[in-house]
């Protein structure tokens, strides 16, 4: 995968995420897309790919948001080598890969975010979170990532028409 396609996608998400996912939130849920990108990126393309494109998202959004800086680039750099560990042991056309992917990473990257908060002594009550944000962010996710994966897997097979090897070496 080339730096300039990761760095259109990044760039896609992080406009996406900040202007038209606020609008489109429902409660407390909301659609991580970068979160998406990142799981979609890792499950094409492998474990290198999964967590640069978690690195750099992660980086500008920590850029961009006024959070403690350095836990959405830990969080999904972590979550997109995950998932690009997976590449070689799923049919990457299958339509429940994707539902199912992002619906573990979610309670992932959520968990990660949570141990990085709990270590700068930031407490929250971990269970009534789940209730009340993850689980239904991980539903919302559930919903919109068919949308992103088989878009990121059409592009791929549009933009490498040679023979697909592993991004892994």
């Amino acid at each position: 995968m080339t730096s300039l396609y990761t760095w259109f996608i990044i760039v896609i998400g992080v406009l996406l995420q900040t202007t038209i996912v606020p609008f489109v939130q429902v409660g407390n849920a909301r659609p991580d897309l970068l979160l998406m990108i990142t799981v979609s990126v890792g499950l094409i393309f492998g474990r290198v790919a999964g967590a640069s494109v978690g690195f750099f998202g992660g980086l500008v959004w920590d850029l961009l948001t006024a959070q403690i800086f350095g836990m959405h680039t830990l969080a999904k750099l972590i979550t997109g080598y995950v998932a690009g560990s997976f590449e070689h042991k799923v049919f990457k056309d299958n339509s429940i890969l994707p539902i199912v992917s992002i619906f573990l990473a979610t309670f992932l990257h959520e968990v990660i975010l949570y141990i990085s908060a709990f270590m700068l002594e930031i407490r929250a009550p971990f269970l009534a979170m789940i209730g009340q944000t993850i689980a239904p962010s991980a539903v919302y996710n559930c919903l919109v990532v068919p949308f992103v994966y088989f878009g990121m897997y059409r592009i791929r097979e549009l933009l490498w028409t040679e023979d697909r090897q592993s991004t892994e070496i």
